[in-house]
């Protein structure tokens, strides 16, 4: 049996984006974590302990427990994904997330799993932040539909008071902004028969936004298509008429971890 690791990230946006893993005794963990705000925060998650980290029993409750001690973190917060593969007598894959960067599941090649991104629109995510929301804007952005074409999607704005301090998220649930949208990572765990082969790929939303296939290549791989994408020519549908040759004004970073086990 094999455990191994491989990631990578691109800071081609605001330079927020962080992706980390490594091998321990009995399996492999991986992490992804997406920035906004001032970098006050990810600069903290990037200088923890995440092997030290892996081990406890909610990694990101521990990442946001961390956060919290330092102090003020008004305008500066990040999402995280965290995976921890384990050979027990089966494999044991488990997969924390909070806010909208993104994690799949892949048994013999099948995608199992798929995270839920927190946002505005999700019904729970709705309820959840109901006494911390004090307005949702809606809001019309230009999104992959296709690999090559970009329509239009709903991307509701959270308007949040933070004290005196007004903040708009698009993610429902991060870590920082003095825990304004509260804390509750979601979590899934799969008891996986040892003879399988087993991919776990953690990215940012600045690849899951690309539509980049993640069933195959490394973290390098992944990340170097979505950069591509983020900077092709695309087609532009209102459902009714269609733009070619259309840009992003931006690149977002695009960060990716791969956790894999081979028996």
């Amino acid at each position: 049996m094999a455990f191994s690791v491989n990631m990578n990230a691109i800071q081609s946006g605001n330079r927020q984006d962080y992706a980390t893993g490594g091998l321990q005794k009995n399996g492999v963990f991986g992490c992804v974590c997406d920035g906004h705000g001032t970098s006050k925060v990810i600069n903290l998650i990037r200088e923890m302990p995440m092997a030290v980290i892996a081990q406890s029993s909610n990694p990101i409750q521990d990442i946001f427990e961390r956060v919290q001690a330092s102090g003020d973190t008004t305008l500066s917060g990040s999402t995280a994904t965290f995976v921890t593969m384990e050979m027990t007598d089966q494999v044991n894959v488990k997969v924390w997330h909070a806010g909208d960067s993104m994690v799949e599941v892949f048994i013999n090649g099948i995608r199992i799993h798929q995270t839920i991104p927190h946002t505005l629109i999700d019904p729970n995510e709705i309820e959840r932040t109901r006494s911390k929301v004090v307005l949702i804007e809606p809001k019309s952005v230009t999104f992959p539909i296709t690999p090559t074409c970009i329509g239009f999607r709903n991307s509701p704005l959270g308007h949040y008071l933070n004290g005196d301090t007004k903040e708009m998220l698009v993610p429902s649930m991060a870590l920082g902004h003095d825990n304004m949208t509260g804390m509750d990572p979601a979590f899934e765990e799969f008891m996986v028969d040892p003879s399988s082969t087993i991919r776990v790929v953690c990215v940012s939303d600045g690849v899951s936004d690309m539509l980049v296939d993640l069933h195959q290549g490394s973290a390098s791989d992944i990340t170097a298509e979505a950069l591509r994408r983020w900077r092709q020519k695309w087609d532009l549908t209102d459902g009714k008429h269609t733009w070619h040759g259309q840009v992003f004004p931006d690149y977002d970073d695009v960060a990716c971890v791969v956790c894999e086990y081979t028996p």
